[in-house]
């Protein structure tokens, strides 16, 4: 997490176009980035990947890039907070056919 805020940083104050992958399940977990964000005057847009069924998660745990285990990833979805201002995307709207 420290790698990537950094990372950020360095580019919001560069004023490079920015995209945060990251595995925020809170939304004090990926405050600071939208705060960084609007200070600097970037729109932010918050997309959340929903998961509607434990097959889901199977998937979205195969997908990860980011090494998080399956433990971690179930703990994750129990204490998931929605965020309003998020685009919500459901399994049902990835093309599964590109699977790793």
């Amino acid at each position: 997490h420290l790698y990537c805020r950094a990372n950020f940083l360095l580019a919001v104050k560069a004023g490079c176009a920015v995209i945060v992958d990251n595995t925020g399940s809170r939304i004090w977990e990926y405050k600071e980035y939208v705060h960084h964000a609007t200070f600097h005057g970037y729109e932010v847009r918050i997309v959340e990947m929903v998961h509607d069924s434990f097959e889901d998660l199977v998937m979205f745990h195969e997908r990860n890039v980011h090494g998080v285990s399956w433990r971690t990833m179930l703990r994750m979805a129990m204490r998931w907070e929605e965020d309003h201002r998020a685009l919500l995307i459901r399994s049902s709207d990835i093309d599964v056919s590109h699977r790793r």
